[in-house]
């Protein structure tokens, strides 16, 4: 097929009813990287316990105290790719999270046991940053769902790779592999182009 034959195919596909060119993503910010942005979170136990009397680092420089809530902040952060770990912790975070621009939110559970991993992110939308809820991470017969912030926690044990998916209604499914873990959390983010 000749160039020109292409471009006309993408050019029909992209016109509406008044033969107007349009643009799928117009009005799409996408994740506005180097952005003001702030992230909060909340460190807690399987149970659901806060996880308390420890600090939270961001990028490795930058430490806040975790409440008594198992709550913490960073505000004057960027949009873009953080890491986030904790100390004194036996169990530790490892991934890094996709901020975007303004106010972010995570919470993350914190693995209490060396036979047990754990999965923790969020599910967002790649033209705007915003939370996805109710996306589902995991196989067909074993997923778990965001909630309204587009947070998840999945548990992740044993030492195997694995492959599954991210779905949500209007999205474009993503498929990933990660190496399932002893005694730690992985932190993983998803962003999730529109469906056309």
């Amino acid at each position: 097929m000749s160039r020109s034959l292409v471009l006309l195919a993408l050019l029909a596909l992209s016109c509406n009813r008044n033969n107007e060119i349009t643009n799928p993503f117009e009005g799409c910010a996408g994740l506005s990287l180097g952005e003001p942005a702030s992230l909060e979170g909340r460190l807690h136990t399987p149970g659901g316990a806060p996880v308390t009397g420890v600090k939270v680092t961001l990028d490795g420089n930058v430490q806040t105290d975790v409440g008594v809530d198992g709550r913490f902040a960073f505000s004057g952060v960027r949009a873009g790719l953080h890491s986030l770990t904790y100390s004194p912790g036996m169990f530790p975070l490892s991934g890094q999270l996709q901020v975007v621009k303004g106010n972010n939110y995570v919470d993350v559970v914190v693995s209490t046991d060396f036979n047990q991993g754990w999965a923790a992110g969020r599910v967002l939308d790649a033209c705007t940053g915003r939370p996805i809820a109710s996306a589902r991470i995991g196989t067909e017969g074993a997923f778990v769902t965001t909630g309204p912030d587009g947070t998840y926690n999945k548990p992740a044990c044993c030492n195997s790779s694995f492959g599954e998916s991210v779905r949500a209604n209007g999205y474009v499914s993503a498929h990933y592999g990660v190496a399932r873990v002893f005694g730690r959390t992985q932190l993983m983010d998803f962003v999730l182009e529109r469906a056309r």
